[in-house]
């Protein structure tokens, strides 16, 4: 293992020099706050390295359980049993053998540091320094990683943090930077097979953490609520954003991430504070539409998605922070909707242009893009464009159920994306509503409409609370405004439920 400074390792001549203590076979450097022991680094968790300072800074005397307990835990109320488990822990780092050698206790009251303390100036070299340094860079280079929502980036940054925790397990920020990467990069697989459940639980994990370490830091707790809505966890989502926003009213990303989470008023109303404090942010114009959508208000819906357009940076100003997706699919639903062939082709066209920059819901949205192309083409009877569109989105979302069962319609069972499919592909991700709208196409294509209409009324009666089935009332492969009559108790409930 490397020296640590002040033991025996070489110093540069002029660097700055830090206060430091001596005992035994150990110095403990206060300035870049590690412990060595004959020239060896000696690992100390922070609340450990904090309870070893106050004790030899107090060497001979009692200090009290109360006193350790402030200065490891600060603000956070542990019990004694805590504190007991944490001094035995520090004992065995110092001498395994003999637990006893450096830190007596003395019942009834707390700890005393027994062996002799020599205090010593200790220098810090410039590799002693970017030490000091990398946990900062750590939390500046992986957020600005994470915030550009491109896949690579996110990997990147999971790294970067994986990498600072284990240098410093108990940093509240660290673990926030973890669990934003590892469940961006879990939204990224949402729509697969086999989507990636680990990266989501060690998300949760790790913004629990957070919380624990730091029960008033509303970025954790912020954190905790994203993580928790990705596991569609919604209920525990809204509670951890809403305790996040009265820790901190005044941060525009708590109202956003809760209005991410929620629906209906909810939403609306998180997506408005959002833009009061960021004027211009598109994502809110888009979470609003979708709320308008599942109302049955298309002209709110366009008005809210056309300001969210507007607001969208070119691709010509290359990369930015929360760059955005689904904008132009969204258009181009409420156009193929209203009977606007050309222009709806036009804004897939536009959504499909942007797979490319690696965005990490790029490559679902582009399958719902290429799903709904195909839903078109269906319905205007254009087999072989369907055909081939349909396959482009099972090509890049194996499981998406009106994909695959457009291409059931059309008959074409030997496809081999059908063919490659599982057989229990179905309820992979168990968005039970999402089958049935895909169930409900097959049947209204087969002239069953009340059929169709029964399969979705009972698994939108069987989900929870949310926005399930919001995009059904434009949903292409339905066909619902042709239909109005029929679907009008759906729409009610899609209605109600965005209420």
């Amino acid at each position: 293992m490397p020296a640590g400074p002040g033991c025996s390792c070489p110093t540069m001549p002029g660097m700055p020099q830090g206060g430091g203590f001596a005992f035994g076979a150990f110095q403990l450097d206060v300035r870049s706050r590690r412990l060595c022991g004959n020239g060896t680094l000696v690992p100390l968790r922070p609340r450990h390295f904090e309870l070893l300072h106050e004790l030899i800074a107090h060497a001979g005397d009692v200090v009290t359980k109360d006193r350790l307990m402030t200065v490891a835990w600060p603000g956070v109320v542990v019990e004694e049993n805590t504190l007991a488990q944490a001094m035995s822990q520090l004992r065995a780092a110092l001498d395994a053998d003999d637990p006893k050698h450096f830190i007596h206790t003395v019942s009834g009251h707390g700890y005393r540091f027994v062996a002799p303390v020599n205090r010593m100036d200790i220098r810090v070299d410039a590799a002693d320094i970017q030490q000091m340094l990398a946990p900062y860079r750590a939390l500046v280079d992986g957020r600005a990683a994470v915030e550009t929502l491109e896949l690579a980036q996110l990997t990147h940054a999971r790294s970067l943090f994986g990498e600072a925790l284990a240098a410093a397990p108990d940093d509240a920020a660290l673990h926030v930077g973890l669990a934003n990467a590892c469940a961006l990069m879990s939204e990224s697989t949402r729509g697969d097979l086999a989507p990636d459940t680990a990266s989501l639980h060690l998300a949760l994990a790790s913004a629990q953490e957070a919380c624990r370490l730091a029960p008033e830091y509303a970025e954790a707790w912020a954190t905790l609520g994203f993580a928790s809505g990705c596991a569609r966890a919604t209920a525990d989502a809204i509670a951890a954003l809403r305790r996040a926003t009265a820790l901190e009213p005044n941060n525009w990303r708590h109202w956003l991430r809760l209005a991410y989470v929620s629906w209906g008023e909810e939403l609306l109303r998180a997506a408005e504070r959002t833009l009061e404090m960021l004027p211009g942010c598109p994502i809110p114009y888009w979470l609003m539409a979708r709320v308008h959508v599942a109302r049955g208000r298309d002209a709110f819906a366009r008005r809210e998605l056309a300001n969210g357009l507007a607001a969208l940076p070119a691709a010509s100003d290359g990369p930015s922070r929360f760059s955005v997706v689904a904008f132009h699919l969204l258009d181009g639903l409420l156009r193929l909707d209203a009977g606007e062939d050309d222009d709806a082709q036009a804004a897939f066209a536009r959504e499909l242009a942007g797979e490319s920059r690696g965005h990490l819901y790029a490559r679902e949205c582009c399958a719902h893009t290429w799903a709904s192309i195909g839903a078109g083409h269906l319905r205007r009877s254009r087999r072989n464009p369907a055909i081939d569109a349909f396959g482009q989105s099972l090509a890049r979302m194996p499981c998406h159920p009106t994909a695959r069962v457009g291409l059931m319609i059309l008959g074409v069972m030997d496809h081999p994306a059908l063919v490659a499919l599982p057989h229990d592909a179905v309820a992979v991700n168990g968005r039970h509503v999402d089958e049935a709208i895909a169930r409900a196409a097959w049947l209204s294509f087969n002239g069953d409409v009340q059929a169709a209409v029964q399969v979705v009324s009972a698994a939108l009666a069987s989900e929870a609370p949310g926005n399930a089935g919001w995009k059904l009332p434009i949903e292409p492969m339905l066909g619902v405004r042709q239909a109005r009559d029929a679907w009008s108790p759906v729409l009610a409930t899609v209605r109600t439920r965005a209420s």
